[in-house]
């Protein structure tokens, strides 16, 4: 019985595989009248008949009279079920129009089923689908049929089968069309039953022909009055030398002796009267005119509806041969080089020629003494039997012999006939012995080995029922390919039967099976064409690749990951072998470098690739890796005439010898880094520029306001007191002279006020005496006197040249910091040293203060905005210079900045 999915399956390859003609056009009730309507229903109906009297497949008659119902209906979907005769579940043998869901679910009806005993009723049921009278689940509602027609297929009163016509708009089955669809029921019903007796019939043509044909006895069939020959099977015609052709012209006395003949044709007319079936010892002739002898037995069969007489031939010329030795060595048993003994009836032994005397002293007896009494036994048999018996005989000295033992019952003793067999038996226990070593390798393989003929498993070892989870028995009952997983059956079965047609197929190849457990297990299967009990075969050895599969399909999926994140990343990979000097290129690095994919590559055509003015520095820091010398570089390549930049980096392996045989490595296409860094270093410039613009114009605003101060306001308050210490002097009233005393004092401290905001704007010492001299001025002033701190100024002497915004900007750095010394270091002494560095000025702000942490007061600077430190490292690195802090709370801090010189241009 095929599985239910297996029979889906063939279902719809069918719906597929017949497309018969149309029984009609489609009929419409509304454009014709009742009559004439009824007029194209018979007529329709006498065509189907009449074209199922001629289809011989099944498959064609289900689809035929489907598409009728369908048609003269108005419907739009159904399905046949044809009775499983030993179950009693009805199979669907043929559908149309229905989901794939829903066919697997209504593949199979059970017998004790509810929807099968509506139909085992044998009445048409036509209702809708929701008020049939069996359960509906979710499946079969969701497949939203509506109106159906359940019509049991009757065929002299027994079910053969049912047929189902629905509508999935409907909502009944149209009155007129019951009766049309009814009798297409019956019609299928006869066709079936039918074609199911023809199919049967053939089987049982096609068994007894095998059988016929694989007999291992000739067998002849003829006719009793005419002695002819009707047919014979392929051994008879071997045995005689002659086709079945000429076999089918010959006649009983073509095939015997001319001196044979009486007897025999009195024997055959004997066995055609059915008096006698058995005839010994009959003389046949060849068509090369040699001679054997058969046992002939026969019987009486109807072929045609005549009488035939059927002769089983069965050679025994070699038995014949055997009977003639045994009968000449008795007579000459002193010649015979094998043992040949008389005993008595009694048991006693009468005579033993030369080469019994193994046997004899094995027993341990002589010619005129009784034999062992287990020998005794033996005799007894022979003479109570009256017949030959054989039994094998072990002596002492290892020999085996095959021994014969005739009783001659009117003479009173048996001869003992004996034949060396010790060589054979050797032979055989070697064959047992490698027979039994072959089947523990087969037992105990790690392979499954199965033999797969006439579509069924006839063997299989034991590591197959436990990979599969199977018994023996379920596994050689059922066809092989149920076991094939269902995506695989169509190549598999491919395979097989084109290897057993000795056609060219791969003997190596995977599929999957599924087990008893329903899990799917791949398997890799090395199949060759065998002969197994006389029948094509194939041996298959299948190894589990389960594993291996699992493992190649994470390998692909991680190589996939990695391609894709080769992709994303735009990184290549490499490996170049450096003897042979053949280099490996992942698609992403043909890509990067932008060659053809799969392109033979060399170091040499790798460095074409490379732009030219990049060459020379690429091979130097190649033959420096070789040298073991790390190689991570970046340079330049030509993709298209266009310039990229990539960055390589390589890990090399070494010999013991310290040869290098291989590097492997990544190239990364960092264009857009490259791109990125070169605005930001644009960006940088033009930063650089603005602040040394912006510095400038600081700088000159400073100038200008400072000069307003000195220039304007200064002198008219200057002017101012002047006027007012005249008037001072020239006043008589003493309360006048206080006021005025008060107003000349307070104008005083403006002036002092005003001159002191203009040299903090701009130093003119600073723009005419340059940085040193402005620093050890304001140390003098604003740092000593003005707050008693001990100072200490160094210059090297060296020239500084500095830009105007650099000078200023250091100046008030200088300044800065030493305000921070006078409010928060509590320090006694603070020392500023200026000097030179190679082409940067170095200025060194010491005290002997408090000291600070540094990394937190940056940080905080940065949380509070309050940019003094920072804005002071951030302006120096954007000038080109440098901000170190080096301070401990508790003892003191240095401070130290640097920044360029001034670029002298050379002169020509």
């Amino acid at each position: 019985m095929q599985n239910p999915e297996n029979k889906q399956e063939s279902i719809e390859q069918a719906n597929t595989a017949h497309q018969p003609e149309k029984i009609s056009e489609c009929i419409s009730s509304d454009a014709v009248t009742e009559r004439k309507r009824q007029e194209n229903l018979n007529i329709i109906l006498r065509d189907l008949a009449v074209k199922l009297s001629a289809i011989t497949e099944l498959d064609e008659v289900l689809h035929l009279c489907l598409e009728a119902a369908i048609e003269i209906s108005g419907m739009d979907c159904g399905g046949v079920y044809l009775v499983d005769e030993a179950s009693g579940d009805l199979d669907m043998a043929f559908h149309k129009g229905l989901s794939s869901d829903f066919i697997r679910i209504v593949l199979r009806l059970e017998a004790d089923s509810d929807s099968v005993r509506l139909i085992m009723r044998g009445k048409p049921v036509y209702t809708q689908h929701q008020l049939l009278g069996v359960p509906l689940d979710e499946m079969k509602k969701r497949e939203g049929l509506r109106a159906i027609a359940v019509i049991p297929m009757l065929h002299k009163g027994r079910i053969v089968g049912c047929l189902n016509i629905a509508s999935h708009t409907l909502r009944e089955v149209p009155a007129w069309s019951r009766m049309v669809l009814e009798t297409i029921a019956a019609q299928i019903s006869g066709t079936v039953v039918r074609l199911r007796a023809e199919q049967a019939l053939h089987e049982s043509e096609h068994k007894f022909e095998s059988i016929f044909d694989a007999a291992n006895d000739g067998i002849v069939v003829a006719e009793p009055e005419t002695r002819k020959f009707y047919t014979g099977n392929k051994m008879f015609c071997r045995m005689l030398g002659y086709s079945l052709k000429e076999i089918k012209d010959m006649g009983v006395s073509d095939i015997h002796p001319e001196e044979a003949l009486p007897q025999v044709i009195e024997k055959f007319e004997k066995q055609s009267k059915n008096e006698f079936t058995l005839a010994n010892d009959i003389p046949v002739k060849r068509k090369d005119g040699s001679i054997f002898y058969a046992d002939v037995n026969s019987s009486l069969i109807t072929l045609g509806g005549k009488t035939h007489l059927m002769g089983i031939f069965r050679d025994i010329t070699e038995r014949k041969r055997a009977k003639e030795i045994i009968e000449s060595l008795a007579k000459f048993p002193s010649e015979n080089p094998n043992p040949v003994l008389r005993i008595s009836k009694d048991c006693t032994i009468l005579y033993a020629n030369d080469a019994s005397s193994p046997v004899l002293e094995t027993w341990g007896r002589k010619v005129g003494e009784r034999l062992p009494d287990d020998c005794c036994k033996r005799i007894e048999e022979v003479f109570g039997s009256d017949s030959v018996f054989g039994f094998e005989f072990k002596c002492h000295n290892g020999r085996i012999f095959s021994v014969v033992l005739a009783p001659v019952v009117h003479a009173g003793y048996a001869n003992a006939y004996g034949l060396d067999i010790t060589e054979r038996k050797k032979a055989e226990e070697a064959l047992r012995e490698s027979e039994n070593r072959y089947k523990a390798v087969i037992d105990n393989a790690e392979e499954c080995i199965v033999v797969v003929q006439d579509r069924k498993l006839q063997f299989v070892n034991p590591q197959a029922m436990v990979f599969l989870g199977y018994t023996e028995e379920e596994l050689t009952s059922r066809p092989f390919i149920e076991f094939v997983h269902p995506d695989d059956q169509e190549r598999v079965m491919e395979i097989h039967l084109k290897r057993l047609k000795g056609e060219e197929v791969p003997h190596v190849y995977e599929f999957k099976i599924v087990d008893k457990q329903g899990n799917a297990k791949w398997l890799e299967n090395n199949g060759i064409l065998i002969e197994w009990e006389g029948k094509s075969a194939t041996l298959n050895f299948l190894r589990d690749i389960t594993e291996r599969k699992k493992a190649e399909y994470e390998l692909k999926k991680h190589q996939y990951y990695l391609e894709k994140a080769q992709d994303i990343g735009c990184i290549g990979t490499w490996e170049l072998d450096i003897e042979k000097n053949i280099l490996i290129w992942t698609d992403e690095n043909y890509r990067i470098f932008g060659v053809p994919a799969g392109a033979e590559l060399t170091y040499e055509i790798f460095l074409d690739c490379v732009y030219p003015d990049d060459r020379e520095y690429v091979d130097k820091k190649w033959k420096a890796a070789l040298n073991k010398e790390p190689y991570d570089i970046e340079h330049r390549i030509i993709v298209d005439g266009e310039v990229r930049w990539v960055r390589e980096k390589a890990e090399l392996d070494f010999d013991d010898e310290g040869n290098c045989t291989r590097g492997i490595g990544f190239t990364q296409d960092i264009t857009e880094r490259k791109k990125a860094e070169q605005k930001l270093l644009d960006n940088q410039t033009k930063l650089k520029s603005l602040a040394s613009q912006l510095t400038l114009t600081e700088e000159s605003e400073r100038r200008r306001i400072a000069t307003e101060l000195h220039d304007h306001i200064g002198q008219s308050l200057v002017f101012s007191k002047i006027k007012l210490d005249e008037l001072h002097q020239s006043a008589t009233s003493s309360e006048l002279t206080k006021a005025l005393d008060e107003i000349c004092n307070n104008i005083g401290q403006i002036i002092r006020d005003t001159r002191s905001l203009t040299f903090d704007l701009s130093s003119p010492i600073l723009n005419e005496l340059g940085l040193e001299a402005a620093v050890a001025e304001w140390l003098d002033v604003q740092v000593w006197e003005k707050h008693g701190i001990e100072t200490e100024f160094i210059d090297d002497g060296q020239q500084k040249p500095l830009d105007d915004d650099i000078r200023a900007f250091l100046f008030r750095n200088v300044r800065e910091l030493l305000v921070n010394v006078i409010k928060h270091a509590q320090a006694h002494k603070v020392k500023v040293s200026v000097r030179r560095v190679d082409e940067h000025i170095q200025i060194d702000v010491e005290d002997d203060g408090k000291g600070f942490d540094a990394v937190k007061a940056m940080s905080t600077a940065i949380e509070d905005t309050k940019f003094g430190l920072f804005s002071i490292r951030q302006r120096l690195e954007q000038l080109g210079g440098q901000f170190e802090i080096d301070t401990e709370e508790r003892r003191g801090s240095k401070v130290t900045m640097t920044a360029p010189l001034k670029r002298i241009k050379s002169q020509s």
